[in-house]
């Protein structure tokens, strides 16, 4: 798990204080890990399989925008915006996740404020990509 991008620049206590916060998800193929318009209270760490960012197209249809795999983080951007999901994420196959709840985060910015700020720039910007083919969606439906 300290593979994982966020845990890069963290020293074994740092990681030791952030990886007791996680909860295990483990995901089946077609399994729903957040829901459009649900409130966004965690980030999640994949650790092992891939995971799809699914939008409604209209009846019984949905578009990709993306994919995720190991490595990566899934729904920092609803921790920046402090909204709710935009999207559907889904496993596409067996995947193993760690949930890391806002609220903890919260804590470290007052609590650790260095280690906060650490784990914040780790947070991967690819916010803004994903932002971006949200607005694609929404300018295709338009």
């Amino acid at each position: 798990m300290t593979e994982h991008e966020l845990f890069v620049g963290l020293n074994e206590v740092e990681q030791a204080l952030v990886a007791a916060e996680l909860r295990p998800v483990r995901l089946e193929p077609g399994s729903l890990l957040v829901r459009e318009g649900e409130e966004a209270d965690e980030l999640y760490l994949v650790l092992a399989g891939e995971l799809s960012v699914v939008r409604t197209v209209g009846l019984g249809h949905s578009r990709r925008l993306g994919t995720f795999s190991a490595g990566m983080t899934v729904g920092e951007l609803g921790y920046l915006e402090r909204g709710v999901r935009s999207a559907d994420v889904v496993a596409d196959s067996l995947a193993d996740c760690r949930a890391l709840r806002y609220a903890v985060l919260d804590r470290l910015a007052v609590d650790e404020p260095r280690l906060y700020a650490k784990v914040l720039r780790r947070i991967p910007w690819s916010v803004a990509s994903l932002r971006h083919a949200n607005l694609e969606f929404d300018n295709d439906l338009g």
